[in-house]
């Protein structure tokens, strides 16, 4: 379910990405640096991921296994709404970057 997650989000980071060069028109460079920026954010994406759910399984281990699934539920849940700010941010920081460039 972790790589799931991890990778949906990273999907949605390149995706958000490559769209802020569409809106801005850009022409074969643009889409190549938003490309660029896109696999950035994903990497750091997963990098992150990896380590806030290292660091919350160690937290959580202790208690019992009810609990547990319960952290897990909302862990998720936080998970997936980090799929709709993972989007407007690729979109945001592509645009940032192509407006520094052009």
């Amino acid at each position: 379910m972790l790589l799931f997650v991890t990778y949906t989000t990273s999907l949605a980071l390149f995706t958000g990405a490559v769209h802020g060069a569409y809106r801005a028109r850009a022409g074969p460079g643009g889409y190549l640096l938003a490309i660029i920026i896109g696999l950035l954010l994903a990497s750091c994406n997963v990098w992150g991921l990896f380590k806030v759910v290292g660091f919350l399984a160690e937290r959580t281990k202790s208690y019992s296994e009810t609990l547990q699934n319960l952290f897990g539920l909302v862990f998720l849940l936080l998970f997936l709404l980090w799929v709709l700010v993972a989007i407007s941010i690729g979109g945001w920081v592509t645009s940032a970057v192509l407006r520094l460039v052009a």
